[in-house]
């Protein structure tokens, strides 16, 4: 009888240290984000509407991240994979109307309207935008329409 309850005492010492090694792996885990950028925009036509996402990597020792660049017709339906990102890394968005100034005549029509949106792991986390009305984030227009939004990886945690 004595034999048998060695290895279940044996067995109740090493659960702890099981368990430490999976909080470990999921703390690891946490801070490793598949960051993605989902784009949508209607009647953009003649607008020069185009998105642009930078990024760097380590803020504390910075190098350049991956980017991305696009130029957009009269609409988009798109996701776009950027990477991997760590708890110190960090991206800027940026939605524009090349087209379009504070006081031009071409102006977008009510219905046109370009977002961008940034998740983490499949979880929204950034969305940025611009559309007749909608004066969010860190709007401008001069020299054109422009909006931008900066995500960190320590805020997606």
């Amino acid at each position: 009888m004595k034999t048998l309850l060695r290895p279940t005492w044996v067995l109740f010492l090493l659960l702890p240290l099981l368990a430490l090694k999976c909080e470990k792996d999921d703390i690891v885990k946490a801070n490793r984000f598949e960051i993605t950028v989902r784009v949508t925009g209607t009647h953009l036509d003649g607008l020069g509407a185009e998105m642009h996402v930078s990024s760097v990597l380590n803020v504390l020792n910075p190098t350049t991240g991956p980017t991305l660049t696009y130029s957009y017709g009269s609409s988009v339906s798109q996701t776009y994979t950027l990477g991997t990102f760590g708890i110190q890394d960090q991206f800027t968005a940026v939605v524009a109307f090349r087209n379009v100034t504070c006081n031009s005549s071409l102006q977008p029509a009510t219905d046109s309207r370009l977002r961008l949106e940034v998740l983490a792991n499949g979880v929204l986390v950034n969305v940025v935008e611009l559309a007749p009305g909608s004066r969010s984030g860190s709007f401008s227009c001069s020299p054109y329409w422009i909006n931008t939004t900066v995500g960190n990886g320590d805020d997606w945690d």
